[in-house]
This record gives structure tokens, sequence and C-alpha cells, in this order.
């Protein structure tokens, strides 16, 4: 679904922020200066990384799965580890 719907208030009293990044705007070039100017807040605790689940990490040999998960509305964070 589309529309994501949250209570605002409580976003709002837990002095959250959201940051949205559209990935298919930027070149892979860009997106990693993007990633590499946030890396400083999560080696601060500033930032958190959200909980991967173990069987959301895929090796490349396994992307048919992977992208199966995507295109079905997985819920958790897919990896690929190319190594795996």
């Amino acid at each position: 679904d589309k529309i994501v719907q949250f209570n605002i208030l409580e976003f709002y009293r837990g002095r959250h922020t959201y940051v949205g990044i559209d990935t298919l705007a930027f070149s892979s070039v860009a997106s990693g200066d993007v990633l590499r100017e946030a890396l400083s807040g999560f080696a601060s605790g500033h930032l958190k990384p959200y909980p991967i689940s173990g069987s959301a990490v895929y090796p490349l040999s396994d992307a048919k799965a992977a992208y199966s998960a995507v295109i079905g509305s997985s819920r958790d964070r897919i990896i690929f580890k190319p190594s795996a």
C-alpha cells in the first residue's frame, strides 16, 4: 500500500525525524555520496539502522528470490551479501 498511516502526534512528541531518499533519482555515485554523509550519524549513535532479519539476507546467486520478496511487499529490509 502506498499510503502509510502513522500517529503524527506521537511522532511529533517523540521528536522524531523522517528522512527519505528517492534512490531512483540518483546515480549510484550520488547515492554513495549521500550514504557517506550519513555515516557519521550512525557512528555517533544519532542514527540507528533498522533491524535486519537473518532470513532477509540473500546471496547474489539467490537474487530472484530476493526480488520476489520485494515485489511481494516484504516488511523486511532485503539485503544482498555477495559472500553469502
